[in-house]
């Protein structure tokens, strides 16, 4: 939507005299005032700017590096789940295997001890 020239009339207002110079003192403008008057008397269409090396290249490349990155980082995720779910897996196959053992040998024991107890 473009703005009419009745909607941008009020932005380019001058600023108050006691914006721009302090009540008290020297009428100097500091650096932040400057700063605010370049922005609100600056033309868009005039301004041009020139973007460094740097900025031209993630402007073309920032998203596909952005992919590959997210792309990599649920790879590893991926296999860091199944790597876990299987040690799990192996973890809990020797626990059930040692369980196994333990009542098999407390079968035999009580089985021992009943036929000493018998004779």
């Amino acid at each position: 939507m473009a703005r009419t020239p009745a909607l941008a009339a009020p932005l380019r207002r001058p600023l108050s005299r006691s914006f721009i110079q302090p009540r008290c003192g020297s009428p100097r403008i500091t650096q932040g005032q400057q700063q605010v008057q370049q922005r609100l008397y600056s033309d868009s269409t005039t301004t041009t700017t020139t973007a460094g090396p740097s900025a031209s290249f993630y402007k073309t490349f920032g998203r596909p590096i952005f992919k590959v990155a997210l792309l990599a980082i649920f790879t590893y995720q991926l296999a860091y789940y199944g790597w876990v779910k299987l040690e799990t897996d192996e973890v809990k196959g020797e626990a059930a295997a040692t369980i196994a053992d333990l009542e098999q040998r407390i079968e035999t024991l009580e089985r021992a001890r009943a036929t000493k107890a018998t004779k």
